[in-house]
């Protein structure tokens, strides 16, 4: 059992972690569009978060099977490392996905959708490529803090999130008894 806890505990702080980054860029989110919600309380914020539940369990599914299979080899080094790519990859899609909501909603005043990929996609996508200048320069705060919570999800996850108990199969010492 202890061993089965050494996996779960660093799993649960992995995606507490998913939870906090997407709660960061709700409150970016609402702070750049104010203007747009005049009666929003804190248990709008807490409501937010089963969204924030569904929203993770589709975008880090690979990630959340690799890390709960109750094989041995979760503890080697190599897999700890893949699933560690796993989430930051999936952590970096998330951020993006929402930063890009931020800018987006004060003109559909909408979430992202299935449209926003219609939209770039009219014209061969030239349409966006002539917006994307534009875009980067009237946007500039979301690149600082798409750099911000990259990083710091990043330092987070290594110092606080990764597994300790790793095996080097490799490594003759551990094969000692």
């Amino acid at each position: 059992m202890p061993n089965y806890l050494s996996h779960i505990i660093p799993f649960f702080k992995r995606i507490g972690l998913a939870f906090l980054v997407f709660m960061l860029c709700r409150i970016f989110f609402y702070i750049v569009n104010a203007e747009h919600f005049t009666n929003v309380s804190i248990t709008d914020f807490i409501y937010g978060i089963r969204f924030d539940a569904v929203a993770i369990s589709y975008l880090y599914l690979p990630f959340i099977i690799l890390s709960i299979i109750p094989f041995s080899f979760r503890s080697f080094r190599k897999y700890q490392r893949t699933l560690a790519i796993l989430f930051y990859t999936s952590n970096s899609i998330a951020i993006v996905l929402n930063l890009v909501d931020v800018a987006y909603f004060d003109f559909t005043l909408k979430r992202t959708t299935t449209d926003l990929f219609s939209m770039i996609g009219v014209g061969g996508g030239a349409d966006f490529i002539k917006l994307l200048p534009n875009y980067i320069l009237d946007f500039w705060y979301d690149y600082i803090l798409l750099a911000f919570l990259i990083w710091g999800s990043w330092y987070i996850y290594k110092k606080y999130c990764r597994y300790k108990g790793m095996f080097y199969p490799y490594v003759r010492k551990n094969y000692l008894i």
